[in-house]
């Protein structure tokens, strides 16, 4: 990919209404996004990207240095390639979460555990492919749907679906073990 990418933090201006889901997505050196409070459609939470109302994840900065994360109470969907490329996040809690769509945690480069917190209902399709250091899904108790190639080329090493409904083509294709 050809250009500058963006490191640090991003401050968006008030005015902004609509950010593409792919805006960031190669920008691994930024480490927060800021925002006026008063800005219309956004908002900000310890750096992290979302809907104003704080019920959609948007973008969480690939460069940020933390190794844990857990969202929000009032998070339900953890938006498409929201978490692509992160360099250094290993853990996450998807507290409240029901969806995870297409792509989430892309080729997040340092993740080894997810936990689904017994509140995520449907993993979208590549939603967490190509995660090769993932190693434990943990919280799988409210999952009813895995999209086709959801889990394809991880590290899972053991998984258990009380659950499931839905598994789509693929979900677990090419995985370690």
């Amino acid at each position: 990919m050809a250009g500058i990418a963006l490191t640090g933090v991003v401050k968006l201006p008030a005015t902004i209404t609509s950010i593409h889901f792919k805006a960031f997505q190669y920008d691994d050196g930024v480490t927060a996004f800021e925002l006026p409070e008063s800005c219309a459609a956004y908002a900000t939470v310890d750096g992290v990207l979302y809907d104003k109302a704080v019920t959609h994840l948007l973008v969480y900065p690939a460069g940020r240095p933390d190794v844990s994360y857990e969202t929000p109470d009032t998070v339900r969907t953890v938006g498409s390639y929201a978490f692509h490329s992160c360099k250094y996040l290993e853990n996450i809690r998807l507290t409240g979460v029901e969806k995870l769509e297409e792509r989430a945690f892309s080729t997040a480069k340092a993740l080894k555990h997810i936990d689904l917190a017994n509140s995520v209902q449907l993993i979208d399709t590549y939603a967490c492919a190509n995660l090769s250091t993932l190693t434990y899904l943990t919280g799988t108790g409210a999952l009813r749907a895995i999209g086709a190639n959801a889990f394809s080329s991880t590290g899972l090493e053991f998984v258990t679906l009380p659950a499931i409904e839905l598994l789509g083509q693929y979900a677990f294709s090419f995985c370690k073990t």
